[in-house]
């Protein structure tokens, strides 16, 4: 188990890149991955993340991800990981199994079928299984876009 060296507060978005842990509503989510625009960290129970903007002009990444979700409907909703925007612009997600995590093919315990390798094509493979084994989209920006 790696050794948390930072824990910073939520509200705090100077050294986000340098994070190992960020401090959520009481509780660690220690650092996961990095895209181009935000930092992701996830719980330890691995039921949550959470993503910050790593600088501020990306914030706008977390609030079309917030607006897309609010204003989806039931069957789009369910394509999508369950988003809730924090008080702060913050973005809490449901965690997702990714295809790009190397335990996802053992945890699913099957293959992806072929109409969920044409809707991870449609997302650019930014999906994941949640916790019953539904495909899903993270990445807003890539939902259904190919």
């Amino acid at each position: 188990m790696s050794k948390i060296e930072a824990i910073i507060n939520v509200n705090t978005a100077s050294a986000i890149m340098k994070a190992d842990a960020v401090y959520v509503n009481g509780e660690v989510f220690t650092y996961k991955n990095s895209g181009l625009t935000r930092s992701v960290f996830v719980n330890e129970s691995k039921t949550l993340i959470i993503k910050i903007p790593i600088e501020e002009c990306f914030q706008s990444h977390n609030d079309n991800e917030a607006e897309l979700w609010e204003e989806a409907d039931e069957e789009t909703r369910l394509q999508l990981a369950e988003t809730k925007r924090l008080s702060n612009g913050y973005i809490l997600q449901e965690f997702l199994q990714t295809l790009d995590d190397s335990t996802t093919e053992e945890w699913l315990n099957r293959p992806m079928t072929n109409r969920e390798i044409r809707f991870a094509t449609s997302c650019r493979n930014d999906v994941g299984y949640d916790s019953v084994g539904n495909l899903k989209c993270y990445d807003y920006d890539e939902f259904k876009q190919y």
